[in-house]
């Protein structure tokens, strides 16, 4: 029973003496972000930026992690799915994931009042490839057709 007292203080200790974790974002970078990222998935860029909007005041608070890149899907493909994900340091235990309208054919704005109130957020083309909403002509290839039907966001969120 002595051996664990004394090893469970030791523990409590060493917590208690722990350095401060840095913000999330603090390990922002494109290759940071990448060696955590799941097998198929490509970090073209992720950057470290403030969240507020024009009319907000600008605080240590509203910095975070922005992170563009694409999933790479198969069996139908390949077929790349293009995604924005940004990860505010003041992380309020939400998340939400964006869709678009029409054949998507872009990725969603983020909404920079709700990054600011500490909402991790996400969203993709679809991997629809279509070059505006109304360009539905992606529907010929089964690959992009079957990530535009669900598969896309599945795989990007």
């Amino acid at each position: 029973m002595r051996k664990f007292l004394l090893a469970a203080g030791a523990a409590i200790i060493a917590l208690n003496a722990a350095p401060a974790l840095a913000a999330a974002s603090e390990g922002c970078s494109t290759e940071a972000v990448q060696a955590m990222a799941p097998p198929g998935t490509t970090v073209a860029m992720a950057v470290r930026e403030v969240f507020a909007d024009r009319d907000e005041v600008y605080s240590d608070e509203n910095w975070g992690c922005r992170v563009s890149g694409w999933v790479t899907n198969q069996n139908p493909g390949p077929n790349r799915v293009m995604f924005n994900l940004t990860l505010p340091d003041n992380f309020n235990g939400r998340y939400l994931y964006l869709g678009v309208g029409g054949a998507a054919g872009k990725i969603p704005n983020m909404p920079q009042r709700l990054l600011a109130q500490g909402y991790a957020l996400a969203g993709s083309d679809g991997g629809s490839g279509a070059k505006s909403i109304a360009d539905f002509s992606f529907m010929a290839d089964p690959a992009r057709l079957t990530d535009f039907m669900w598969r896309g966001v599945q795989s990007s969120a």
